[in-house]
């Protein structure tokens, strides 16, 4: 059954291109169930698995890249159409970023042929990228964007998470993530919905109460994206804690740049506290995280002051976020005035 099944699959793929036809190789994030796949290549004929000898594959940080080597990788070859190369161009800045050529691709055992096949090569240096070997592949975007909106909006306090060792903001200290490399982009972002704070008295950062996130609540939070690996995200939740007083509950807030983007919260809200119940060390480590992230100092205080103003319970509408941004911003250019 199996060898006729294969069988059919070929008789499929042999069929010839037509004048606005192409054959891609890929490799990389538009793999089948990979990042950009569905956008590019879901309405794609798959025509097989295979791989292309003479060329060497890097992590450039959230995707791959290849150049020319000593070694083979694995991929799959696309049959597309002349507007769907164009849009696989531009995703890839053909003649910037990469640079698009024709190569032959080898089938595997099951699918024993070769194809002439466009694929893109990495038109940079890969000095310093670590290279992903055959036996790692094929590419798996092992990426994820972890959101933090309180301390670990401060680059320095995150890396304590990751690396390892003693943070000074706390003094606590930190086991490494056996991953230990640092986050390889940031952005700032806005949440909707409610950062506010709680437990205080529990033993963390001189007893202060810290930050959680309701989706539900009012407001916008200001939150900072990281591109970090998906085994160093459960690392940074089991040291941000996972027990039902804590973080217990992983947000999924859709997706940047075609990549998940999550954070951890506490489903089960909690009595806010109020502005007073907050540590210095923990209201700095704030300040700063967000003036890292390019806001003026008297901005990063107003947005803490105005967190411990809100009740966590209250439930919030577009409308009241959009308001409620458009009064902090002019809140900020008449201070700016003044």
């Amino acid at each position: 059954m199996k060898t006729m099944q294969n069988e059919t699959r070929l008789e499929k793929t042999r069929a010839t291109l037509n004048a606005d036809e192409a054959f891609v190789f890929v490799y990389g994030t538009l793999l089948k169930g990979q990042s950009n796949y569905n956008r590019f290549l879901a309405p794609a004929n798959p025509v097989m698995r295979g791989e292309i000898d003479g060329f060497e594959m890097y992590d450039l940080g959230a995707f791959p890249g290849i150049v020319r080597g000593d070694g083979k990788v694995k991929g799959e070859v696309y049959r597309v159409t002349k507007k769907q190369l164009e849009e696989i161009d531009r995703l890839e800045g053909e003649g910037i970023l990469y640079k698009k050529e024709s190569v032959k691709v080898e089938g595997n055992f099951f699918e024993d042929r070769t194809v002439t096949a466009y694929v893109y090569i990495y038109n940079q240096s890969v000095t310093n990228c670590p290279q992903i070997p055959y036996d790692a592949q094929p590419y798996n975007n092992q990426y994820v964007w972890y959101v933090a909106y309180g301390s670990n909006l401060l680059m320095e306090r995150l890396a304590c998470y990751i690396e390892g060792g003693y943070c000074e903001r706390n003094g606590r200290d930190y086991p490494p993530c056996e991953d230990d490399t640092l986050p390889t982009e940031s952005i700032a972002i806005q949440l909707f919905g409610n950062m506010y704070f709680a437990n205080y008295n529990q033993g963390s950062w001189e007893n202060s109460a810290v930050s959680f996130f309701d989706p539900d609540g009012i407001g916008i939070a200001e939150g900072r994206a990281y591109l970090i690996k998906e085994s160093q995200l459960e690392h940074i939740h089991r040291l941000e804690g996972k027990g039902s007083n804590w973080y217990p509950d992983t947000l999924e807030l859709g997706e940047l740049d075609g990549i998940r983007a999550v954070t951890f919260t506490n489903k089960n809200v909690k009595p806010s506290a109020p502005m007073c119940e907050l540590s210095a060390a923990y209201i700095s480590t704030i300040m700063d995280g967000l003036q890292e992230m390019g806001n003026d100092a008297e901005f990063a205080f107003y947005y803490i002051r105005e967190c411990t103003a809100r009740i966590a319970s209250t439930r919030w509408t577009r409308e009241d976020a959009v308001y409620e941004e458009k009064e902090r911003l002019e809140f900020g250019r008449n201070k700016k005035k003044s």
